[in-house]
């Protein structure tokens, strides 16, 4: 079993979190930024205020600032149920997609008012729709 690491360690500058090791710095640790990519490909992690240029940014020596959220999808996508149903109205349709986790994001992180959003979702129904 490894040892834990001491506080003399820990204030390397070589110090990784991640690893619990004096090997490499945690911004510069290739794990940590393939798992930050894996759950940015995967949409557990939605990229705002630059953090895909820098995913830990430089604070001054008195402290550093690291968030971490995860967040539960509430209610799971059905599958076919987005799918248009001219018996029953787009309205459905559009309700559900803009209550979808992806979308939601998709428009909050594009500060979307409601009334864009109906655009936007009735817009894309059309297209596939179309296709």
């Amino acid at each position: 079993m490894d040892k834990p690491p001491t506080q003399e360690e820990k204030r390397n500058p070589k110090y990784c979190l991640y690893h619990k090791k004096v090997i490499h710095s945690t911004a510069d640790c290739y794990a940590v930024r393939r798992v930050y990519h894996s759950k940015v490909n995967k949409g557990e992690i939605v990229k705002t205020q630059k953090a895909d240029i820098n995913p830990f940014p430089k604070h001054d020596e008195k402290g550093q600032v690291m968030t971490c959220t995860a967040v539960k999808e509430i209610e799971p996508a059905e599958k076919g149920k987005a799918k248009i149903d001219e018996s029953e109205g787009s309205d459905v349709n559009t309700e559900f997609l803009i209550k979808s986790k992806v979308f939601k994001t998709l428009f909050d992180t594009l500060e979307f008012s409601e009334e864009a959003r109906n655009k936007a979702v009735q817009a894309i129904l059309e297209v596939s729709n179309e296709y």
